[in-house]
């Protein structure tokens, strides 16, 4: 997992990466806004717990929900006609404060993180500073309506996007690991996510080389269990593939060529 933290903590310098959308202000934001040639009408707004900013000439506008480009057409509009003839608005957003999750656990920088557009969960643990440790695997998201989800960080950063909801809290545990030895791409340890089979297990370590022999590969259990699978027929539909349990070992062994 070394690399994978590594990562996320090159994401959190980048700042997030965000998905196809864009930020809604909301209650605790800051925006900066400037209206062309109206220094008077220039200025910082603050988004209040009723959702309103108070903008001059105007007074209170709703705002939340609304995207910075929204908001700054309706300010627009509002100032034209009996105060400017044609205004000319800019508004961003200056402190993100609406949009919090809480990441706790296995990272560098426990408490709140604020959202700045729809950020994935990797986003969001490297905005804490990246995982602590290797065996740090696991995250668990439970939402504000109590839903939770449990998500392995190295299938995360395989697969698609996985956004976090704000007012979530992020948990981040060390998981349990399986191990692979032998003729693999990458051997070492990975976190094991419910329901990792065997040949699953094989990908994320980089797939096999050529010389293994794909049809004596051995789990050796706790207890000094041993199967033997024969990962060829399980590729081909001929076998079931083998769901793996905690210190699980996988010795891919070398073909007799």
């Amino acid at each position: 997992m070394r690399r994978v933290a590594g990562l996320l903590l090159l994401g959190a310098m980048a700042g997030p990466a965000f998905g196809g959308g864009e930020y809604r202000v909301g209650p605790g934001d800051k925006l900066k806004l400037h209206v062309y040639d109206e220094d008077g009408l220039s200025g910082e707004l603050q988004v209040q717990d009723d959702c309103t900013v108070t903008v001059g000439l105007v007074g209170a506008m709703d705002a939340c929900g609304r995207t910075p480009r929204e908001l700054s057409d309706e300010i627009a509009e509002a100032l034209k006609g009996d105060y400017l003839l044609q205004p000319m608005v800019d508004l961003r957003v200056i402190e993100f404060k609406s949009q919090r999750v809480d990441v706790l656990g296995e990272v560098h920088t426990k408490g709140p993180q604020y959202l700045q557009g729809p950020t994935t969960i990797l986003d969001v643990v490297g905005m804490a500073g990246g995982t602590i440790a290797d065996n740090v695997t696991h995250v668990e998201v439970v939402r504000a309506d109590g839903t939770s989800s449990s998500y392995d960080l190295g299938a995360l950063a395989n697969s698609a996007p996985v956004y976090v909801e704000p007012g979530s809290k992020v948990f981040v545990r060390p998981g349990d690991l399986i191990y692979v030895e032998g003729e693999v791409a990458r051997p070492g340890s990975v976190g094991l996510a419910d329901g990792l089979t065997l040949t699953r297990a094989l990908a994320l370590v980089g797939g096999p080389k050529d010389y293994a022999n794909l049809r004596k590969v051995k789990i050796l259990r706790a207890g000094g269990e041993q199967i033997t699978v024969n990962v060829t027929r399980v590729l081909a539909g001929k076998e079931e593939d083998v769901v793996l349990r905690p210190d699980d070992h996988l010795l891919i062994p070398r073909g007799a060529f």
